[in-house]
C-alpha cells in the first residue's frame, strides 16, 4: 500500500521499477530507460502506475503486469506529447489489463489487444503510420 513518486532525473538499467504490491507509483517527470530486454516498469499485483509526464522506454515491452496504468490527467486538455512511452516496434509498448489514456503518446509496438482502454468522453485513440498511438 505504499507510494513512490518520481519527480525528475534519469533512471536506467532494467527493470527500473517493480511494483510488487497494491501501491501506487507516480512519475511526474524524468526519464526511465530499461535495456537488455527488461521492462521499464512492472506491476506484479493490483497496484497503480500513474504517468503524468516524462519518458519511459525499453527495448522490450515497456510497461507490463497487472493493475492499472493511467497516462495523464482527465482535465479536458489533451497533450499528445507527454507522457511518452517508447518500445521497439517488435514488442507491445503496454501489456496491462486496464489503461486510462488521457494524455501522451505511445511509440512503437502499441497497446496489447486485450487491454481495456478508457479515454476522455468523445475521444478515441489510433496508431499512425509511424507507430505513434495518440488520442484523437
Amino acid at each position: 500500500n505504499g507510494r513512490v513518486t518520481i519527480n525528475n532525473g534519469t533512471l536506467s538499467g532494467g527493470p527500473i521499477v517493480n511494483n510488487n504490491s497494491t501501491g501506487t507509483i507516480t512519475v511526474n517527470n524524468g526519464r526511465l530507460t530499461a535495456s537488455g530486454g527488461n521492462h521499464a516498469m512492472y506491476n506484479a499485483s493490483s497496484g497503480n502506475i500513474v504517468l503524468i509526464g516524462g519518458t519511459v522506454s525499453s527495448d522490450a515491452t515497456t510497461i507490463t503486469g497487472n493493475g492499472t496504468l493511467t497516462m495523464g490527467i482527465d482535465d479536458g486538455t489533451i497533450s499528445t506529447t507527454q507522457p511518452e512511452i517508447i518500445s521497439s516496434n517488435s514488442y507491445f509498448s503496454l501489456t496491462v489489463p486496464t489503461l486510462y489514456f488521457y494524455d501522451g503518446v505511445i511509440r512503437g509496438g502499441g497497446i496489447y489487444t486485450s487491454t481495456t482502454v478508457h479515454t476522455p468522453s468523445g475521444k478515441t485513440y489510433s496508431k499512425d503510420s509511424s507507430n505513434n498511438t495518440t488520442l484523437r
